[in-house]
């Protein structure tokens, strides 16, 4: 249905935010900005919904990257506004970062309150979602498939489709995170310990009780018949998140009988930096999965 044009307004830091257009194309639809899911400063959205939809039961959602503790959806704002331009309702969304008071379970929790706001403000403007398909980079893309395939019966809108890029999905190997980059130690320690809620250093990493605090929070380890589409992107020489990782991803899936695809940046590091060409076609698969499991 067509939105109103309504002004947005801030009241000092507590950030009441109305619906408006997009200014540069009115025609294009509207947006939601900075809408919070809950109290938490960091519990905040944008919501995206143009007035022609290729779907009115589908939404996209970005999940920011950061290593969980840090960045903001600020970063996926021109993903939202093209996925809209191509007819979908789309999101992006902050999360509390992962301290000693907030663990991977509760970034989960945040995508539920998320999803259940997104739900209710598209009823409010006739539609009604009950489709997502959950996306995002680094520690973006773990939330986002930790999600995918653990949540699917608490989900206010279920997941019916992941696309997710240099994916960390094994978190119990020694050298995680630090193989090519030995000086991330001390982080490497500090986000696994903040993801976990298990004071994790270079000594204990191994001890068998933390190992399987790490395996419950790895997405590889979750994967099963049934388990959602994913669609993946790497690039080959990321320092950060070992390729290794999203092969055994992508076997995984397919020893399950799960749709997946991977797509290979050739020479490319964390940032997926320079194969234009693998941009491209991780794009184009992007929209068919879109097409395919939202509509």
């Amino acid at each position: 249905m067509p939105c109103a044009i309504i002004q947005s307004i801030f009241f000092g830091g507590a950030g009441i935010t109305e619906k408006i257009f997009y200014p540069d194309s009115p025609d294009e639809g509207c947006v939601f900005p900075d809408i919070a899911y809950g109290e938490h400063e960091r519990q905040r959205l944008d919501l995206s919904i143009p007035s022609k939809r290729i779907s009115d039961s589908g939404v996209i959602l970005f999940i920011h990257g950061g290593g969980w503790v840090s960045c903001d959806k600020s970063v996926h704002w021109d993903d939202v506004k093209y996925w809209t331009s191509k007819g979908f309702v789309t999101a992006d969304m902050n999360y509390r970062y992962a301290s000693s008071a907030c663990h991977v379970p509760d970034m989960l929790e945040d995508i539920s309150a998320a999803l259940e706001l997104i739900k209710s403000k598209s009823e409010e403007n006739g539609l009604k979602i009950s489709k997502a398909l959950l996306t995002g980079g680094s520690a973006g893309a773990h939330l986002a498939l930790m999600y995918a395939y653990t949540m699917t019966d608490k989900a206010p809108i279920l997941p019916v489709a992941a696309a997710v890029c240099c994916p960390p999905v094994d978190l119990t190997p020694a050298d995680i995170f630090i193989r090519k980059k030995p000086e991330l130690e001390d982080w490497r320690n500090g986000v696994l310990s903040f993801c976990s809620g298990r004071e994790i250093t270079g000594g204990n990493i191994n001890d068998p009780d933390i190992k399987e605090i790490l395996r419950s929070i790895s997405p590889i380890y979750h994967i099963k018949p049934g388990t959602v589409p994913t669609l993946i992107a790497h690039g080959n020489e990321d320092e950060i998140v070992p390729f290794s990782q999203c092969i055994d991803l992508h076997n995984k899936l397919r020893e399950n009988g799960v749709p997946t695809d991977l797509i290979v940046y050739d020479r490319t590091g964390h940032d997926m930096k320079g194969d234009e060409e693998a941009e491209q076609r991780y794009k184009e698969l992007f929209y068919q999965y879109a097409l395919r499991y939202l509509d």
